[in-house]
């Protein structure tokens, strides 16, 4: 998973990093990214990150670690910290994230949708709500349920993209409303997964 803070792409992670954290500089494309001495607290893979800069800090939800077991910690990274390194909090909540898909941050929620598993496709989005002390809140289910979908914000909606049916669906973008937490079917359908 990557997040750009600035200039820095901060990559995290990786089916063979594992615990590691590489930073590629956009002001110096033919240098290639330098790896950072703090590792992540869990080794994992096709999990979400944001950064928040409310707190000036980058966050990693959901995904796989090194056992195919859920990830079930949130990490933080503080780059306000005069010698960062990755804190992780456990989350009951990301029980429910086998693989994560970024739908961004919204103020000061970030909202995250998964899998139960590689035959579970999830039609549950999570936000992890980041004022006090950072907790999961579960919202509307979607109308159909698709692993590995894309997610992304336009104004104070939620659009999804592609992804994997259950077996006798259709692969439909959809799209969730924030203020009415309402979900919604557009006209357009996808011919292919994505």
């Amino acid at each position: 998973s990557a997040v750009t803070v600035g200039k820095l792409i901060y990559i995290t992670g990786g089916f063979i990093e594992g615990t590691l954290t590489r930073v590629y500089d956009t002001d110096q494309p033919n240098v290639r990214p330098t790896t950072i001495s703090a590792a992540l607290t869990t080794s994992r893979f096709d999990h979400a990150s944001f950064f928040n800069p409310n707190d000036n800090k980058i966050y990693l939800v959901g995904g796989i670690s090194s056992t195919s077991n859920r990830a079930l910690t949130v990490e933080t990274f503080d780059l306000s910290a005069s010698s960062p390194a990755w804190t992780g909090v456990p989350s009951a909540a990301l029980n429910l994230l086998y693989t994560a898909s970024s739908g961004g941050l919204i103020g000061s929620r970030f909202y995250v949708a998964g899998s139960a598993g590689t035959s579970s496709p999830s039609s549950m989005l999570n936000v992890l709500e980041l004022s006090g002390s950072p907790h999961w809140i579960p919202f509307a289910t979607s109308p159909l349920p698709v692993k590995d979908m894309v997610y992304g914000k336009i104004g104070s909606s939620i659009i999804t993209a592609g992804g994997i049916p259950q077996l006798g669906t259709n692969i439909q973008t959809m799209k969730y409303d924030i203020l009415s937490d309402s979900w919604s079917i557009p006209p357009a359908t996808l011919s292919t997964s994505t």
